[in-house]
């Protein structure tokens, strides 16, 4: 885990005592932020129990589409080329709840919180612990202003990423977003 995603989660859930181990296998390029949170101008439905959000949902393709067209892999040389442009060929994207990604890593994480209301399961600091520590190269949280304001463990999260210039503020509808790249890879 690059020490920009785990800055945070080591400060407010291990008090500085995380150590992270570096693992130079797979190296992605060009070089991603590690850890950025999108403030998404969005609205969310329901219907019954279930929470929808379609903006966030296609927002997060945006994100998985200009990743694929603009990033690759280094791998190190003493690894089967073959084997990987067959894992490249079926790359998978997983979807699932923060329960079930518990005792999991990937390489870039994205939390789509959906709801615009702070509720139980994002007042759980152990469960936003388990959605922070998962990526090992960059973390995409994305959310609502309204969430970030009134839930005080993602205010928190808000404000660390606000310190370090790593919000952004998405005002235009998400199906007309068309420069993603720029918030997503580190210019050098």
């Amino acid at each position: 885990m690059r020490p920009d995603i785990y800055e945070y989660p080591n400060r407010t859930f291990y008090g500085g005592k995380l150590v992270s181990v570096p693992n130079h296998t797979n190296r992605i390029e060009p070089e991603l932020k590690p850890y950025v949170l999108f403030n998404l101008m969005a609205t969310e439905s329901h219907d019954n129990s279930v929470y929808k959000n379609s903006d966030e949902a296609q927002f997060i393709y945006n994100i998985l589409h200009t990743l694929q067209a603009n990033v690759h892999v280094n791998i190190e040389d003493n690894v089967d080329n073959e084997g990987y442009r067959r894992f490249r060929q079926n790359v998978s994207v997983t979807v699932n709840t923060i329960d079930g990604f518990q005792g999991m890593e990937n390489d870039i994480t994205i939390i789509s919180c959906v709801r615009y209301n702070s509720n139980n399961f994002l007042q759980n600091e152990q469960r936003l612990n388990v959605a922070l520590t998962r990526a090992r190269q960059a973390l995409y949280i994305i959310g609502n202003y309204t969430l970030f304001k009134d839930c005080i463990p993602l205010y928190d999260i808000r404000e660390d990423a606000k310190k370090r210039k790593l919000c952004f503020d998405i005002k235009e509808r998400p199906r007309h977003i068309t420069n993603l790249y720029k918030y997503l890879v580190n210019s050098h």
